[in-house]
């Protein structure tokens, strides 16, 4: 995964490709930790271990790159809380965001709801719901 980003930073990537590598390094994150017996493992937190050090060592330097455009965005509580309280969006599964335990979520669970943001924030890059992260709103 480190290779991937340093050599495909600017490097034009669909949306399912970069998917298709998210998921695969995901699973590989979890059977490591599997192996390792380390205590809450999870799909959820896996994604956010990647979307930490995507957003670390690309985004927050060139938010414009082709990978940030497709890159998933760390999602804890808090971005879950105040995204879903948010009334401008209409979508019929915001009410039930907040009740999201990011820590615990499969893959299923994490798909379906990163398919959720791309139909709220069409055509963005989906970092767009960090304005809903408190500590960025000092």
């Amino acid at each position: 995964m480190v290779e991937f980003v340093k050599e495909n930073e600017e490097k034009d990537i669909s949306q399912s490709d970069f998917d298709k590598h998210h998921e695969s390094w995901c699973e590989s994150i979890m059977q490591t930790w599997e192996r390792d017996e380390i205590k809450g493992a999870s799909y959820g937190r896996a994604a956010k271990l990647l979307a930490v050090y995507i957003k670390s060592m690309v985004v927050v330097r060139d938010g414009q790159s082709k990978l940030s455009a497709v890159a998933h965005p760390p999602i804890d509580s808090m971005i879950l809380k105040n995204i879903s309280k948010d009334e401008s969006i209409k979508h019929q599964n915001r009410g039930g965001w907040k009740e999201i335990k990011w820590t615990k979520m499969n893959k299923s669970e994490y798909k379906n709801l990163i398919n959720d943001f791309r139909q709220v924030f069409d055509r963005q890059p989906l970092w767009v719901i960090e304005k809903y992260w408190p500590i960025t709103n000092d």
